[in-house]
């Protein structure tokens, strides 16, 4: 289950969430099935972020920081990648149709 507060500071945008992630580097945002689904989050930092069971369908993830993420089931289709860092994340079970 995501945490609330994650969400919806991630919805507010990446700037704010990246001083958010700079002032709280040491919590994991727990994004665990949350909606993300067409969200622009391109640059943002996701350092150990757990996002399992997350839809990010159709999500900006360009140049996205998502070292030891968790995407486990994620649905990634149509998903922008590109350039986003993704050394040690889990991306076991995930679909990608797109």
């Amino acid at each position: 289950m995501a945490n609330d507060e994650h969400v919806t500071l991630l919805k507010k945008g990446v700037a704010a969430w990246n001083t958010w992630r700079d002032e709280n580097s040491d919590i994991r945002p727990g994004l665990r099935g949350a909606d993300l689904n067409g969200a622009n989050l391109g640059g943002a930092n996701l350092f150990r972020a757990d996002l399992s069971d997350a839809d990010l369908n159709r999500a900006n993830l360009s140049g996205a920081f998502l070292k030891s993420a968790n995407l486990m089931r994620a649905d990634l289709s149509k998903a922008n990648l590109n350039g986003a860092y993704l050394s040690e994340a889990n991306l076991n079970g995930r679909t990608s149709t797109g």
